[in-house]
């Protein structure tokens, strides 16, 4: 008895221009930004948005990996 494979269609997690009218809304960042954002997250919002928000820190603090310390706030 073979059973047959249910296919899911790649469309379930394509990024909808809601969600990145939404991380636009909540940024201030390009389209380009919210695309690559979004995918790079599967679609999670708000994993997007932390991720923007870490990397737009780090390159204005002038390094990408250095950790933040609460005194340096």
């Amino acid at each position: 008895f073979r059973c047959n494979q249910i296919l899911v269609p790649e469309v379930l997690n394509m990024i909808t221009l809601e969600q990145v009218d939404q991380m636009r809304k909540r940024t201030n960042c390009s389209y380009e930004e919210a695309k690559f954002y979004l995918e790079k997250h599967n679609g999670n919002v708000l994993e997007a948005i932390v991720d923007f928000e870490r990397t737009k820190n780090s390159t204005r603090n002038g390094s990408l990996n250095s950790p933040r310390h609460v005194s340096d706030f």
